[in-house]
């Protein structure tokens, strides 16, 4: 999804959302600055903040010294502010620390105020996050995931493509 110009409007408490520059990555977010603080982000755009390295100033100066509105019920459903789909909020990590409303219809991702900062101190890395979740996986599926995930890397694009459209097993 590509950024809109169109002003968004927060799906949390409904105030209007500006548009801030995450200027070394020349991409605009939508922060309720007025608001609740919430951040909407559209498709795979989390992935260019979502980290303790990458740098997030542009949204920090955004929200500094403005009050912020509380969130009372944070179970009521939200609606996404670009396509009007109903949002699933869902945990973002393996820790289960928290938790972020995304669109499955559109990607956009909308974050809670305070909850950008909460993602960036799960972990240190990607390579950490990557780790966690392997482990999970080791543990929920055994080796089964390894022997699936074998089969797949030792196929060619043809056999992956025949499978995908005959469903049969390898």
């Amino acid at each position: 999804m590509r950024d809109t110009k169109e002003v968004l409007h927060c799906p949390a408490c409904n105030a209007e959302m500006k548009k801030v520059l995450i200027s070394h990555k020349n991409v605009w977010v939508d922060v309720c600055v007025n608001g609740c603080h919430g951040i909407f982000l559209d498709n795979k755009e989390l992935q260019f903040i979502d980290e303790k390295f990458e740098d997030m100033d542009d949204i920090t100066e955004e929200l500094t010294d403005k009050p912020s509105v509380v969130i009372a019920d944070d179970s009521v459903e939200r609606i996404c502010p670009v396509c009007k789909a109903v949002m699933n909020r869902a945990s973002a990590s393996r820790k289960f620390g928290v938790k972020i409303d995304t669109c499955y219809s559109c990607g956009g991702v909308f974050l809670d105020g305070g909850e950008l900062v909460k993602l960036r101190n799960e972990y240190e890395s990607q390579a950490q996050q990557k780790e966690e979740f392997d482990k999970f996986m080791n543990l929920k599926y055994g080796n089964e995931i390894d022997d699936e995930i074998n089969k797949v890397k030792n196929k060619t694009f043809r056999e992956l493509l025949k499978w995908a459209i005959d469903g049969k097993e390898f």
